[in-house]
């Protein structure tokens, strides 16, 4: 991407967050001279240490504007599986993650996180989408698909993407057709946005609350009501840890 066109197209994300140059400023620490220069394509491609500035309040992902600089070139995915004691694929498997009509494509699952030095971030495979509202058969399945997060983000867990169906979780500003990061196998609070499976049949997004043998899946749509069930049935696959927002909605 030429600095003109990377220019325009920083420009649309800054508008699209409601941000001027100054408001930038102050989040990022980049001058909003500055920011207006690289706007105007003036003053060329910014170096990967402004980007990294610049897209925490852009709420983009920072290897998305490595990417449209062009710093990072697309890698290939190895063939690997994840680390841990069983694949990824049949652990969440086991915790019926399946979607309502075809198999998970295997091989997204099965290769797992390939780390990428020049920028420090981890590949994930994104598994498709989850219903932010009432509970619907487990997560629907997409076309194989990968992304990127930071190591610092996830740790040493295992961890996948999946994409915002609904509205039920809009209290803290997680809109549909956003993405969500999640890892596996860590302990939750009530304060965690968790991915949840009822009974093995059907998923959601909620908080969780426990009282007595009884589980509370609490929205933060003030719209809609929390649902009651056994906690028996309640059963959670993972934790969010990171929501990148869809900035271009239709």
């Amino acid at each position: 991407m030429k600095a003109d066109e990377f220019g325009t197209e920083l420009r649309r994300i800054r508008k699209s967050r409601k941000l001027t140059t100054r408001q930038l400023e102050t989040y990022s620490g980049v001058s909003n001279a500055y920011i207006s220069q690289i706007e105007n394509g003036k003053r060329g491609i910014p170096s990967p240490n402004v980007l990294r500035k610049l897209s925490v309040p852009l709420h983009i992902d920072y290897f998305e504007l490595l990417r449209m600089a062009g710093y990072v070139e697309p890698v290939g995915t190895p063939d690997r599986k994840p680390s841990g004691n069983a694949p990824l694929s049949e652990r969440l498997r086991a915790q019926g993650i399946r979607p309502s009509t075809n198999e998970i494509n295997t091989d997204v699952l099965k290769a797992g996180a390939a780390s990428i030095p020049e920028s420090d971030m981890v590949k994930i495979p994104v598994l498709g989408s989850i219903r932010a509202g009432q509970p619907m058969e487990m997560i629907r399945e997409t076309a194989p698909e990968y992304t990127y997060v930071e190591k610092a983000v996830i740790g040493s867990h295992e961890a996948f993407a999946l994409t915002v169906n609904g509205e039920s979780m809009s209290g803290d500003n997680i809109h549909d057709g956003d993405r969500l990061v999640v890892i596996t196998g860590v302990d939750w609070t009530t304060s965690d946005i968790c991915v949840v499976s009822i009974d093995n049949e059907e998923a959601t997004l909620k908080r969780i609350k426990l009282e007595g043998d009884m589980c509370i899946l609490r929205p933060s749509n003030p719209e809609m009501e929390p649902m009651l069930y056994p906690a028996s049935q309640v059963h959670v696959l993972g934790v969010v840890v990171e929501h990148r927002r869809k900035l271009r909605r239709d």
